[in-house]
């Protein structure tokens, strides 16, 4: 494991540009080195005894340096890395140095409250930026070295988690993180095994709670190891799992778990047979088109208006066996087992998935044909995708709402002629009918503490209903929960847990009022699939939804 968490904490350094000034930490900068969760969120503070990651300019050598012998130093290459909490000075024991990151453990014996961080590099210090010193906040090793998406996780023969390689219900698993807590000894040397005093460490898998058998440190510095058991009746490519500690959340990340065999499946999205290339180390061409419908409510000095919006947009990607094993594989959000429920962080208007591919190109523009009336078109983007606004919320929240084009019914979507990449097709997708969200008025405020009910009618009742509520932690990052239920339940409930993850939420600027940052939309969505040269796998989503604007998550 050592190897692997050395790979997981440092990134390439081609492309850093060295600064004559001194070392200067970016804002934010500072984040677990598991987790990358952003400061200011429940799970943003750094542990005592934990591993974490400094970025900025200036903090070091051009090339990557180790601290790669016992015990860790608190100087390596001329870095050095100082927390401030009351007063107290706390060098840090430094694990890797170069000009743009660095990494350290914080040692365990750290005051915890709020204080300051500097870097020294060859003399000069940086500038004091904030740094919150917490007991506990775990986070998990995840596949793409960003905290988000496939876990890190290992069976008792060493082999690793994969799509193609899913584990079994009731089977023992690892994971890796760091985070769990202080321990007594030295963190400069091999830690001792063992529970970590005063950690109520609890195992979530699949919504589930999962027999929780080791959560310690792993036998090195830093590293913490937890070992669970796989509920039974849990499958699925896209499992959620994480762990609560002392209540606080770790990152959401997610395993594969296959009933039968090695290779995962899930209802409406990637069967076995699609992955199947993947196990032998091929490649994968993935086109993904979506449709979405739902009209959002809010509340503006006693009076609701409702804002409709309309829009589609489609993907044509190009996947190597390790960029899919290792993302959301374009799914992003919706890549939530049926049953569970995620929390994904993410800076700007929506999460990206981190693991970046080539684009395919499926032709100048998309046709959404209606089931009467004029077909519209999504246009391909700079960035090589699909896009387009069929309704937008009017800018006057009094003016008469606007007619629907994505009605409930069926819609056909072709691409002409085709692409370079992408041959000809055309979908067959049905909007699924109207949903509504029917407890929405009671829910204005939401304690993050307690559980949420949702509850619908309509919809197609063999479809799935994604519960989506946003809550921003300010202008810049937002935190976003994903549930995934049975549009023929009628409803679901979002655990307590689930919604402590979130930050509170701040205020927006609407229409010149200032409104509750939160949201929650509530979609049926039915999905289809299709054929065209080119691609291995062609999905199709159609949602339809009753959403609120103006909550507040407190």
């Amino acid at each position: 494991m050592k190897t692997i968490l050395l790979t997981a904490l440092a990134v390439s350094f081609a492309s850093i540009t060295l600064h004559a000034a001194g070392p200067t930490i970016a804002s934010p900068g500072i984040y677990n080195s598991a987790s990358y969760a952003i400061p200011g969120f429940p799970n943003g503070g750094i542990a005592q005894g934990s591993i974490f990651t400094v970025f900025g300019s200036g903090l070091g050598p051009a090339q990557i340096a180790y601290n790669s012998s016992l015990p860790y130093q608190t100087s390596l290459q001329g870095t050095s890395v100082t927390v401030t909490v009351n007063g107290t000075n706390v060098p840090c024991l430094m694990f890797y140095t170069s000009a743009g990151q660095v990494a350290a453990i914080l040692p365990s014996t750290a005051p915890a409250g709020t204080g300051t961080i500097t870097v020294t590099y060859n003399g000069a210090t940086s500038p004091t930026v904030p740094v919150t010193v917490v007991k506990n906040a775990v986070g998990l090793f995840t596949r793409n070295q960003q905290g988000s998406g496939p876990a890190v996780a290992q069976d008792a023969k060493g082999n690793y988690n994969s799509l193609t390689n899913a584990f079994q219900p009731g089977q023992t698993v690892t994971f890796w993180g760091t985070g769990l807590g202080a321990i007594s000894g030295s963190d400069a040397t091999t830690p001792p095994s063992g529970a970590i005093p005063g950690a109520n460490v609890v195992a979530y898998i699949g919504g589930q709670t999962a027999t929780l058998q080791y959560a310690g440190r792993s036998g090195y510095a830093g590293e913490d190891q937890i070992n669970v058991v796989i509920p039974s009746g849990v499958t699925g490519c896209y499992v959620p799992a994480y762990l609560t500690v002392n209540g606080v959340a770790s990152n959401f990340t997610s395993i594969s778990i296959a009933s039968n065999g090695t290779v995962c499946s899930d209802p409406g999205l990637y069967q076995a047979s699609d992955l199947q290339n993947l196990a032998n180390g091929g490649t994968l061409n993935i086109g993904n088109v979506i449709l979405s419908q739902y009209t959002l409510s809010a509340s503006v000095l006693g009076l609701t208006v409702n804002l409709d919006t309309e829009s589609g947009s489609g993907t044509f990607e190009k996947y190597t066996s390790n960029s899919f094993l290792n993302s959301l594989g374009g799914l992003n959000t919706l890549a939530v087992t049926v049953g569970s429920c995620s929390v994904f962080q993410f800076a700007g208007s929506q999460y990206v998935d981190p693991v970046t591919v080539p684009v395919l190109d499926a032709g100048p523009q998309l046709n959404v044909n209606p089931p009467s009336g004029t077909a519209k078109a999504m246009l391909k983007t700079s960035g090589g995708n699909y896009q387009a606004t069929f309704v937008a919320p009017s800018a006057n929240p009094l003016a008469p709402p606007p007619a629907h084009f994505l009605v409930p019914g069926a819609f056909v979507i072709d691409n002409g002629s085709g692409g370079t990449d992408v041959g000809a097709f055309k979908l067959n997708i049905t909007v699924p009918p109207t949903l509504t969200w029917t407890n929405k008025s009671s829910v204005t405020t939401v304690p993050r503490n307690q559980d949420l009910k949702i509850t619908w009618s309509g919809g197609d009742p063999n479809s799935l209903v994604y519960v989506i509520g946003q809550s921003p932690l300010d202008s810049n990052n937002t935190g976003e929960f994903v549930c995934v239920g049975k549009d023929s339940d009628g409803g679901l409930t979002v655990p307590a847990q689930i919604l402590s993850a979130l930050p509170a939420s701040a205020n927006i600027s609407e229409g010149g009022f200032q409104l509750p940052g939160g949201a929650i939309i509530v979609n049926t969505t039915s999905t289809t699939r299709g054929t065209a040269k080119g691609l291995d796998v062609l999905l199709a989503g159609a949602s339809q939804g009753d959403g609120k604007i103006g909550i507040m998550f407190q």
